[in-house]
């Protein structure tokens, strides 16, 4: 059997700065900005504070920073709190099939302010994170998970912190063995609750806990990753193997980085694309409309519909308390319907009084979803996350918008500078905010702690 585990973390301890390409260490950077923006565009939300509260209940302060409010937590605290608020509103990025962002950028960071890493550092471990979460993930993409569900992460963020606590190939493997042992994998219908904003913290907080484990020298599991009673066959019952090393060092998998410009899942983001160009272009007035089609990949159907039958349905559930925004995060009318209405879409879309509006719940009642021949063969021939959407107005008026490939992607990116300014000016001025967008753009010349620094009020 080949010995991938050993391959991985004889890789990853030996991957210097100098070995990355320049855009791959831009790549990096574009998904700092686009991540600490979703951060700092949750971290205030209810949910968000109550976590931060609940971890000071049994953890005592340390040296790592809460993004945006500025308090002080331990390495895993911190990377817990963190990776929620990224995870919150669906509003963070995909590599391949797995969703990295929320559990590689808060563990980097974490782990690093706490070794007092330099920049060069902590681009190369998020480097490594995307890495090992977009092979890993790919190895398990026949089974029974997908994207953001795909239970992968105790392997990235062990890998990652196991990088910036300066572990020996030995050492990352220990680290891993302890780390994937008790794998952990989502329920369904956690999807529907503050549940689903775990789904990458909880890992992290296993990854950085055994890491550092591993540096007082306890052992784990060799190969532990590939093994046939290993994590990724504990997990998966389809695995390729093989997808763990081919190209590595060289077909570099943070190249297919996409970035979420709307808090939502991915399949449907060119939905609301689609939605707001027609808004802006037409100056629509929601309450004139008579019905919307939205033609998609039947993946978007899949995604976008995946909670209409519950019973009760999701907004008499939300009523009751019984679900959170969650759910609607999913989905494709209301979010269509959201945008319509006010022109954008983002985490105060899916504030309480947005989800109890009652215009916005009867606009939604009149989006459907089709799906689209030549838009579902773009996706599976050429992975293009596109959509149509067809807006009929009460005076007869028919308006058609089609996105190709959603905003964010690697061939149509979105600024996501604007993303992080637009968030971080919740917690600073405007000046202060550009001002730590450029640090990022000059991470390697810097060290993490004056970043952290940066970051909050």
């Amino acid at each position: 059997m080949t010995d991938y585990t050993r391959q991985l973390s004889e890789w990853a301890a030996g991957l210097r700065y100098e070995d990355i390409p320049d855009d791959c260490i831009a790549m990096a950077k574009e998904q700092l900005h686009n991540v600490l923006g979703a951060i700092f565009l949750s971290t205030e939300a209810e949910s968000a504070r109550n976590l931060i509260a609940a971890v000071q209940d049994y953890e005592a302060a340390g040296p790592c920073t809460v993004i945006g409010t500025g308090e002080k937590m331990t390495p895993v605290g911190a990377a817990v709190v963190n990776s929620f608020a990224a995870q919150l509103f669906e509003y963070e990025d995909w590599v391949l099939a797995s969703h990295a962002g929320a559990s590689v950028l808060p563990t980097a960071l974490a782990v690093g302010e706490a070794a007092g890493s330099d920049g060069r550092a902590v681009l190369t471990a998020i480097v490594i994170g995307n890495e090992l979460a977009g092979r890993t993930g790919r190895a398990i993409l026949r089974g029974a998970y997908l994207g953001n569900s795909l239970p992968n992460h105790q392997v990235d963020t062990s890998f990652i912190a196991s990088k910036l606590l300066g572990l020996d190939a030995e050492g990352f493997e220990n680290a891993v063995g302890l780390s994937c042992f008790m794998a952990m994998e989502s329920c369904p219908v956690g999807f529907l609750t503050d549940a689903k904003g775990l789904i990458n913290s909880l890992p992290a907080q296993v990854g950085i806990t055994t890491a550092y484990m591993a540096r007082r020298g306890l052992k784990g599991s060799r190969g532990t990753i590939e093994h046939p009673a290993g994590y990724l066959w504990t997990v998966s019952e389809d695995v390729d193997l093989t997808q763990l090393t081919v190209g590595l060092g060289e077909d570099w998998v943070i190249r297919s980085l996409r970035s979420k410009p709307y808090p939502i899942c991915g399949y449907n983001i060119a939905a609301i694309e689609g939605a707001l160009i027609l808004r802006r272009r037409h100056n629509i007035d929601p309450a004139q409309i008579d019905s919307v089609t939205v033609y998609a990949p039947a993946s978007t159907l899949f995604a976008g519909t995946r909670f209409h039958s519950l019973q009760p349905d999701v907004f008499t559930q939300y009523e009751q308390g019984c679900v959170t925004h969650m759910p609607l995060l999913f989905d494709v009318p209301y979010p269509v319907a959201a945008a319509l209405y006010d022109g954008t879409l983002t985490p105060d879309q899916f504030a309480h009084e947005k989800i109890m509006d009652q215009a916005i719940r009867d606009l939604a009642s009149r989006v459907t979803l089709r799906v689209d021949e030549g838009l579902n063969t773009a996706y599976y021939n050429q992975f293009k996350f596109g959509s149509r959407i067809e807006i009929t107005l009460k005076s007869g008026a028919h308006l058609v918008e089609t996105v190709e490939d959603m905003p964010g992607s690697p061939a149509n990116p979105f600024d996501v500078r604007e993303k992080f300014i637009r968030g971080a000016t919740r917690f600073m001025s405007q000046e202060r905010a550009q001002e730590a967008s450029a640090l990022i753009d000059r991470l390697e010349t810097s060290d993490v702690r004056m970043l952290m620094a940066a970051l909050c009020r």
